[in-house]
């Protein structure tokens, strides 16, 4: 199934780390629809969308209904 078709759901430690590096729930939506992918070990994708002034990274695990985001990064440039 392709990624625009799940539901992209954030954990409680995702949201937690959103909230405190103060990163946007709209970048990190789009930092899933539209960024790069990476394979990280074998359960897990990396999403890094590159902004103006920062990069978002998303770690999440593809479910079967769902896009489950582990946790949230901000890189600033």
């Amino acid at each position: 199934m392709e990624r625009d078709q799940l539901d992209i759901r954030l954990s409680h430690h995702a949201f937690s780390r959103a909230d405190e590096r103060e990163i946007e729930l709209d970048k990190i939506y789009s930092c899933i629809r539209t960024g790069r992918t990476k394979n990280v070990g074998k359960q897990f994708i990396k999403y890094t969308k590159k902004y103006d002034d920062e990069i978002i990274s998303c770690i999440c695990q593809i479910r079967a209904d769902c896009i489950w985001i582990i946790t949230v990064m901000r890189n600033e440039q």
